[in-house]
């Protein structure tokens, strides 16, 4: 079974898709006609066809980049040897804010705009996406980003809690391999807890739920 995790904060924990994903266009770039309709007041018919239009084809630039980053990802990640942590720099500058070239101006002054990346909530196109501190991969592969300072050690222990998967059977933490949301531990998906709770502690050694 493959399973792959990535982190936002901590964990990439939306896997939300828009109403518009997977939408196909033959051309990403808005028309001047939508461009000047998508700003008409709000009861003309128009302006609502235009912004359609218009997200339909930021939606699939936003996916064009996110799957081309989880493609090379993947690809990246079949180079590292089985049951290793390695450092890295930055993921991606959409999904690495610390990487200071995230900042894109492909849809500007379109404010009202937003899209949903791949396993990412609704942004704007041309604001940062995420903030990747570490990723988990099949085999025991584990990848962890610099700027999270104090925050590392508490994120290695969060990726290397998902690659004990491979290593022996145990139950997922909880959906998406984390604990419920209302938990406050090591693997909920935002990582709010310093250490692994008695029930991720009992799952780590094999235990299964009642």
């Amino acid at each position: 079974m493959k399973f792959v995790v990535a982190l936002c904060l901590f964990c990439w924990t939306f896997f939300i898709t828009s109403v518009l994903a997977g939408s196909v266009v033959t051309n990403e770039i808005p028309t001047l006609q939508e461009l000047t309709n998508s700003a008409k007041p709000n009861d003309d018919q128009e302006r609502q066809v235009a912004r359609v239009a218009i997200t339909k084809k930021a939606q699939a630039w936003s996916e064009r980049i996110g799957n081309a980053y989880e493609a090379g990802r993947t690809c990246w990640a079949n180079t590292i040897p089985a049951n290793t942590i390695v450092a890295i720099k930055y993921y991606h500058p959409k999904y690495s804010k610390d990487a200071g070239a995230w900042q894109t101006s492909e849809w500007n002054n379109l404010t009202w705009l937003k899209v949903t990346p791949p396993r990412v909530g609704s942004v704007s196109p041309d604001d940062y996406w995420s903030n990747i501190a570490g990723t988990s991969y099949e085999s025991g592969k584990v990848s962890i980003a610099k700027g999270f300072g104090a925050s590392t050690p508490k994120i290695t222990s969060h990726e290397t809690g998902h690659a004990t998967q491979y290593h022996f059977f145990r139950e997922f933490f909880g959906v998406g391999d984390h604990s419920p949301t209302n938990s406050i531990s090591l693997m909920h998906p935002n990582g709010l807890g310093s250490s692994f709770s008695l029930i991720e502690q009992g799952k780590l050694k094999g235990e299964k739920t009642p």
